[in-house]
């Protein structure tokens, strides 16, 4: 008996999903150039005519993409033409939403990266995961953190991002406990996901 393949009933997998396959390609409304959806920000138009940024590409109706590189470039101009809706407008506190949209994200990833068990937290169980070579994805420390013990375990790290958190108990929010300063994410794709996210954040934000 010959067995037929079973046909694909997965649904496509979106841009910040650890389980996609290929990457979308969208149009920049600015440069006009093909684009991964990791490199694009997706805009929404509502039904009273007002422009919000979708970081997380859920919001309801017609999307324009906007490459995060060129961010700074935009004028409500770029989305009249691109809705092609004269009425547009585009909110003066854009960038607010958008950074808010981004620290949910990211506290959001680090919540489950600790349900996962995918979190080392804690001076002493950092340097201890370091010293013994185990695989480490990222480094995350609390907001203006600038102890010794920052310094020493930066100096065990090699070729391995580091990231601050922007608000002062961010990492607590974050991982349901007090004084959380110190954080090892393991590698894996939630933590491909995690740097993604500060990294868009820090090209947004980068005086933050």
């Amino acid at each position: 008996m010959v067995m037929k393949p079973q046909k694909q009933t997965n649904k496509p997998k979106t841009p910040h999903d650890p389980g996609r396959i290929r990457p979308r390609v969208r149009q920049c409304l600015i440069t006009r150039e093909r684009l991964d959806e990791a490199q694009l920000l997706r805009f929404a138009l509502s039904p009273e005519h007002v422009v919000t940024p979708d970081y997380n590409r859920k919001l309801p109706g017609r999307g324009v993409w906007v490459g995060l590189a060129q961010l700074d470039k935009l004028t409500v101009g770029h989305f009249r033409r691109g809705f092609k809706d004269n009425a547009a407008t585009l909110s003066n506190n854009w960038q607010e939403s958008l950074i808010g949209q981004i620290d949910r994200q990211i506290s959001g990833t680090l919540s489950l990266l600790n349900r996962k068990g995918d979190i080392i937290r804690g001076f002493e169980a950092v340097m201890s995961h370091l010293r013994d070579g185990r695989p480490t994805g990222a480094y995350v420390t609390s907001a203006d953190n600038t102890s010794d013990s920052r310094q020493k375990i930066i100096a065990r790290l090699d070729d391995v991002p580091v990231f601050s958190m922007t608000e002062k108990n961010g990492l607590d929010q974050a991982l349901g406990q007090e004084n959380m300063t110190h954080v090892i994410v393991k590698p894996g794709d939630l933590c491909l996901n995690l740097v993604q996210h500060f990294e868009n954040r820090a090209r947004i934000a980068p005086n933050e």
